[in-house]
């Protein structure tokens, strides 16, 4: 099989999985759409990478430090502090994982979430590295402007996709900010 017959074998199975994140219910702000979502799934791309994701996922100090190093890409625009609570506990509402509470009932705020039931879709698609890359792509294509998306692209260790040459052409303050900002979060 070749790599373009995989990677359409990966788009077909997990076509609605990657629909899904390119239509989260994000809050539109005056500054661009909300990042909580996609840059929590980011982190937790990131974790599926690192070690295979656990069918529930506690809201640890390493994934709530991981969200705030991936936070700095966006916080130019921002006014609030990092609060991973919030699309921890959100992102139930894309169906993409169940908010628990401590005692493994369904939560109903975000103050109460303690962890994650991930969906079988989702958390068997998270195992697949293809899959992983192209929800990358989508998400932070999707989400950001830019400048955010060519620091993300360092961040994630991604070279900058020629379909993107606004990410390609973008200035981030000096020219290689973008890229100091994702090396520094991914040193992090």
């Amino acid at each position: 099989m070749t790599y373009l017959d995989r990677e359409s074998l990966i788009v077909k199975t997990h076509t609605g999985l990657l629909q899904r994140l390119q239509s989260l219910n994000v809050y539109k702000a005056k500054h661009g759409l909300a990042p909580h979502k996609p840059l929590l799934l980011l982190v937790i791309l990131d974790l599926a990478e690192d070690s295979a994701i656990p069918s529930q996922l506690r809201l640890t100090p390493e994934l709530s430090y991981r969200f705030d190093c991936f936070w700095k890409v966006v916080a130019h625009r921002r006014t609030q502090l990092p609060n991973v609570r919030l699309p921890f506990h959100h992102i139930g509402g894309d169906k993409l994982w169940r908010p628990l509470d401590d005692r493994g009932r369904q939560s109903r705020d975000k103050s109460i979430t303690e962890s994650v039931e991930i969906h079988a879709d989702f958390g068997e698609a998270l195992s697949d590295s293809e899959f992983r890359r192209l929800a990358r792509l989508v998400l932070v294509e999707t989400y950001f402007q830019p400048a955010e998306r060519q620091a993300l692209y360092s961040l994630l260790q991604i070279d900058v996709p020629e379909t993107d040459p606004e990410a390609l052409n973008a200035m981030y303050g000096a020219p290689d900010d973008a890229i100091a900002s994702g090396r520094v979060g991914r040193f992090r």
